[in-house]
């Protein structure tokens, strides 16, 4: 028998082995390929598409996330191929074979399913990849959608990467195996295993881990988040392996005692494996629940993050389109203009004023530029937004802003018009002017940088606009839509159009300030966010259900010999399959519901970081996971429940099967 003819009998016997590694190579692949074809598409590499920087920087960071996941995934697949074909490689080494030989034929293997899972993987990713281009112009929001090309560079990054990272694993593998080991590990397969032993000791030691850290995340303040994560998530830790390894065997003591339930149909023979099962598997199932918990934690939190973003952008932009000119545009035709462009696209204007102001600049806690406006102006306003009414008296005045200011009212202010400032050389004694403030009204008229606004007579406004230079003149427009959040596009024209005039006409644009343009930003930063932070989600979820279908595998020789005693002592295929349903859900599902109860501490801690509440109850936390901690419990239950389900399958046929896995 030939190598080569050894090595593809190899791969047919262990296909229900490498059926799940070789798909989630596959899939690794894919992502990869498809990242890589975005990253160096040409309208993305030279920036022909919107925020084409960004989304580049995010992706590549996706394509970094891909490949660590790759290298840890297939090491950890390929050494627990290894440690599973222990008796085989024992046998193959005590009928003469040399460590070279069986080092090739190692290597051999690894590489043929490597670029097995690479060609499938480029292929799969072809076929996907105008689906991914639609999808990332929608989310994007691009005028046009990005036109399908195939990218050759993307191609040979991806063979030439992958053929790399299956080699390096691969002779990983091969410099860590001790041949010496593979002997003694055959004669300690043929011992007796000991049954399970339960801990009181440790057993409480897991209970107060747990309570602690549970309680630490708790009670955790905005202040102390960041000085308790870490030693809360050493004792959660610990808490988790003792749970596994000392509170499930107590369990399955305890049931093992209560005779009736014990020995009621099959429980006796499903109890037993379970013992065994959870004692081989405790770091794996530890290593699961604790990385569940942070994923669905870190998801949830981010979106949580990304979604206030969103939310506050309302309330830093208090009006939804805001303008300032300085200069003398006309005011009906600006006014004509704004409405016509919101009203031609359906939007509902709520309120909207143009009128004129002058630049004052005064000195209160530092020197500043604010308009002033006409109290006619500013009570016209007031109507429209149910502000309250003004009567200004002559040298007087109020402040029209956004946040109440540190002062006791009436007070002075004093100052100049901008023209006529002493920053500016100006004598500053000469046309120095004050107003004694009386009070104070915080509904904004204008957004940042021009959201304080002094409202002063009308007849000593006509005065001042006398006195005014060109430049101290100014034309304020301020508006707020019902349905805003429609209102990009009419703000792209206004924005281009006022663009235009200002180049041709007297006047310049101090400030166009609108709340749909950053809003629209942030939602489409938000897309990305969460899209990286769902496939991070789906890899993680790849990850662990293939290394919980390995470790189904592992001892599959042993299981399959007493699986077939048992069913000679007369059990049934149906009982057989209780059995190892029961197993596997266990195996595949007790780590998931841990992580969840882990989350849900966490996310206590996290979130009342975030909002800023440190008094959140029972009822918010609840609300807030399931708002924004479903969709990654959702997707990671889906695929846990995939791999289950293609597991028990494969489990079963493996035991079922009559013929050797060397046929």
């Amino acid at each position: 028998m030939t190598l080569t003819h050894l090595i593809s009998k190899n791969i047919k016997g262990l296909r229900y082995k490498y059926v799940t590694f070789l798909l989630s190579s596959i899939l690794s692949v894919t992502i990869f390929y498809l990242f890589a074809s975005f990253v160096m598409h040409p309208n993305v590499a030279y920036g022909y598409q919107l925020h084409a920087e960004r989304v580049q920087k995010g992706l590549v960071a996706c394509e970094v996330i891909v490949v660590a996941f790759s290298f840890f995934f297939v090491w950890y697949s390929s050494s627990a191929f290894i440690r599973s074909r222990s008796r085989e490689f024992g046998l193959v080494t005590v009928l003469g074979a040399s460590k070279k030989q069986l080092s090739k034929m190692i290597f051999r293997e690894s590489m043929l399913i490597g670029e097995a899972a690479i060609g499938a993987g480029v292929i799969l990713g072809t076929l996907l990849l105008r689906l991914f281009l639609s999808a990332m112009s929608v989310m994007l929001q691009v005028d046009s959608p990005i036109e399908f090309a195939l990218v050759p560079w993307a191609i040979v990054l991806t063979l030439a990467g992958y053929s790399a990272l299956f080699a390096v694993v691969a002779i990983i593998n091969i410099c860590t195996l001790k041949f010496g080991r593979i002997i003694q590990m055959v004669k300690e397969s043929q011992k007796a295993r000991k049954p399970p032993v339960f801990s009181p000791v440790l057993g409480i030691v897991s209970v107060l881990c747990l309570g602690v850290g549970y309680y630490l995340a708790w009670t955790t303040e905005g202040r102390t988040v960041v000085f308790r994560i870490l030693p809360v998530t050493g004792i959660v830790s610990v808490g988790t392996y003792f749970l596994f390894t000392q509170i499930s065997t107590g369990v399955l003591r305890f049931l093992r005692r209560n005779k009736g339930l014990y020995y009621r149909n099959i429980n006796l023979l499903t109890v037993a494996e379970l013992g065994f099962k959870i004692q081989d598997n405790a770091r794996v199932l530890c290593t699961t629940a604790i990385l569940s918990a942070v994923m669905i934690t870190s998801v949830g939190t981010l979106n949580i993050g990304s979604q206030l973003l969103v939310e506050m952008r309302e309330t830093q932009y208090p009006r939804a389109l805001s303008i300032a000119i300085r200069g003398t545009a006309s005011l009906p035709e600006l006014a004509e203009e704004i409405e016509r462009e919101f009203e031609s696209d359906g939007l509902k204007i709520e309120s909207g004023l143009v009128f004129p102001g002058v630049m004052f600049e005064y000195r209160e806690k530092g020197v500043y530029r604010d308009p002033l406006i006409c109290e006619e102006d500013y009570n016209q306003w007031a109507i429209q937004n149910g502000a309250p009414y003004l009567d200004v008296l002559p040298g007087h005045g109020v402040w029209v802003r956004e946040y109440p200011w540190d002062s006791e009212y009436p007070t002075t202010v004093w100052g100049h018009l901008e023209s006529r400032s002493p920053y500016r050389g100006q004598d500053p004694d000469k046309d120095k002017m004050s107003f004694v403030v009386d009070d104070e009204i915080l509904m904004p008229i204008m957004n940042v940088p021009y959201s304080r606004v002094l409202v002063v007579d009308a007849g000593e406004m006509d005065t001042l606009f006398e006195l005014a230079a060109p430049r101290d003149k100014m034309v304020i427009a301020s508006y707020e839509i019902s349905n805003w959040t429609r209102s990009f596009d009419a703000v792209k024209r206004i924005r281009t159009s006022l663009t235009k005039q200002a180049e041709q006409a007297d006047f310049e644009i101090l400030d166009f300030s609108s709340r749909v343009e950053p809003y629209q930003e942030t939602r489409q930063s938000r897309s990305l966010t969460m899209f990286i932070a769902l496939f991070v989600t789906v890899l993680f979820s790849l990850g662990t259900g293939s290394m919980l279908h390995f470790r189904l595998f592992t001892d599959l020789e042993e299981d399959r010999a007493r699986f077939l005693s048992m069913r000679r002592l007369g059990l049934s295929w149906h009982e057989i399959k209780s059995i190892v349903t029961r197993q596997a859900a266990m195996l595949f599902f007790a780590p998931f519901a841990v992580g969840i109860i882990h989350s849900v501490f966490a996310f206590k801690a996290l979130s009342g970081c975030i909002v800023g509440d440190d008094s959140i109850g029972k009822s918010v936390i609840v609300q807030l996971t399931v708002r924004y901690a479903a969709v990654p419990i959702g997707i990671f239950l889906a695929l846990q429940v995939m791999y289950f389900l293609i597991s028990r399958n494969a489990y079963m046929g493996a035991i079922v099967s009559k013929e050797s896995d060397y046929r």
